[in-house]
């Protein structure tokens, strides 16, 4: 299990995806895999797009640190463009999300249930703060109108590095997943490559979630 090592190290330097400090994190590569198209809630999706158009980025590498107060994920992906115009109805962003469930069993492959939501920290390269939102199944997720989380994004060498950070606890733990250091973090990750007309629930994704242990 991948360990989330304690950082004795400012926010602001956490938060750079060039910071040294990310070389003493674990590297987890990730492969990736398609949304399935038949499972779109879009009725246009689901009839005018094929299921091998969807799914341009097929492995993520994630490092995770934390300070004692904050925890930092940091994600990059090979990606030839930086797609960040949006101006015209056929482009779309480039983005990616980190999900994490409020309960044990919640389905990834759906965004959760309403049994079983889940909470996402969805960055996208055309805006200037990530969102925070709560999903309880395909068709359902809700933006809360208050974010903690923050984001520093680079893209160079046809890569993209992107850091996602949030304080541990938060005012508000019913929309926003807590995380206790000495416990552990679940988490699954996507990624929308927007030059390969990917956006909502066209993307890649870790058909699995990944077990974090959060060091004391």
């Amino acid at each position: 299990m991948p360990r989330i090592r304690k950082a004795a190290v400012e926010k602001e330097t956490l938060l750079d995806p060039r910071a040294g400090v990310w070389r003493e994190a674990d590297a987890v590569k990730l492969p990736l895999q398609p949304t399935p198209v038949a499972m779109q809630p879009s009725d246009y999706i689901r009839e005018t797009y094929e299921q091998g158009a969807v799914g341009a980025v097929q492995e993520l590498e994630v490092r995770v640190l934390h300070n004692g107060s904050e925890i930092f994920f940091r994600l990059e992906w090979p990606d030839p463009t930086r797609d960040v115009d949006v101006s015209e109805a056929h482009r779309f962003a480039d983005g990616v999300a980190v999900m994490f469930p409020f309960g044990e069993d919640a389905p990834l492959v759906t965004m959760g249930s309403p049994a079983q939501p889940v909470n996402q920290w969805h960055w996208r390269a055309d805006l200037e703060k990530p969102y925070n939102l709560t999903t309880a199944g395909l068709g359902t997720t809700y933006r809360t109108p208050e974010s903690f989380v923050e984001a520093k994004a680079v893209w160079e060498g046809g890569r993209w590095a992107v850091v996602l950070a949030r304080p541990l606890q938060t005012p508000d733990p019913d929309n926003h997943v807590p995380f206790t250091p000495g416990g552990t973090v679940k988490a699954a990750f996507c990624v929308w490559e927007g030059s390969h007309q990917e956006r909502a629930g066209l993307k890649s994704y870790s058909p699995t979630w990944t077990e974090f242990t959060l060091e004391a």
